[in-house]
C-alpha cells in the first residue's frame, strides 16, 4: 500500500521508495522474560514502593498475602540498612527454556547478585521463577530462594513437573 501510493505521488516513476526507518528487531520469549526479570529485580531490591510487589506472581501474592509480602519487604529492607549489607549488582541470564503448563508458561531464570557486607562482598548464583499468562509478553516473578520441589506446587497449581527447580548454590565470600 505504501509503495502504490508512493508510485501514485511520484507520477508512477520506477524508481526505488525512500527508506524508513529500521524497525527494531522482534524480541524473543525469553530476552522479554529476562528483561522483564531485571526491571522486578532492580524495582524489590532498590525501591521503597509498596507498588514494586506487582511484578512478583500473582499466585505467589494470592499464597503469601500483598499485605504481609509488602511488610516484609520493608522489615527485608530495613535489616539490611540496619546491618550494613547493600546491594551491589544484579545480573540475569535469559531463562534456558520455557515451559507451558495450563494456561501458564514458566521459566527459570538465572540470577547473579554481589551484596556489600561489613566483612567484604558476597556473590551468589541464585534464580528466579518466571511465570507468564498472557503467552510471555508479560512476565511476573518469585525469588527461587524459598522454593522447594514440596512447596512450589502449593504456590502454582500448574507447575509443570518437568521443570526442575535448581539446587541452591552456598555463596561466595569475596575480599
Amino acid at each position: 500500500m505504501a509503495f502504490t501510493v508512493w508510485l501514485a505521488c511520484c507520477g508512477g516513476q520506477a524508481s526505488t521508495p525512500p527508506a524508513s526507518p529500521a524497525s527494531p528487531p522482534p524480541v524473543s520469549t525469553e530476552e522479554r522474560c529476562r528483561q522483564q526479570a531485571k526491571a522486578c529485580s532492580t524495582a524489590l531490591l532498590t525501591s521503597t514502593d509498596p507498588h514494586a510487589i506487582d511484578c512478583m506472581a500473582e499466585d505467589a501474592i494470592a499464597y503469601f498475602g500483598r499485605d504481609q509480602l509488602v511488610i516484609a519487604l520493608a522489615a527485608a529492607k530495613s535489616e539490611f540498612e540496619r546491618t550494613g549489607l547493600s546491594f551491589e549488582r544484579v545480573e540475569v541470564d535469559p531463562p534456558q527454556r520455557t515451559v507451558s503448563s495450563g494456561d501458564q508458561l514458566f521459566a527459570i531464570v538465572p540470577t547473579h547478585v554481589t551484596m556489600k557486607v561489613p566483612q567484604g562482598h558476597i556473590a551468589s548464583a541464585s534464580y528466579l521463577l518466571g511465570v507468564s499468562k498472557d503467552g510471555g509478553a508479560t512476565w511476573r516473578f518469585v525469588d527461587g530462594a524459598g522454593l522447594r520441589p514440596d512447596n512450589v506446587k502449593k504456590i502454582f497449581a500448574t507447575f509443570p513437573p518437568s521443570l526442575t527447580l535448581p539446587t541452591r548454590e552456598k555463596p561466595q565470600l569475596l575480599p
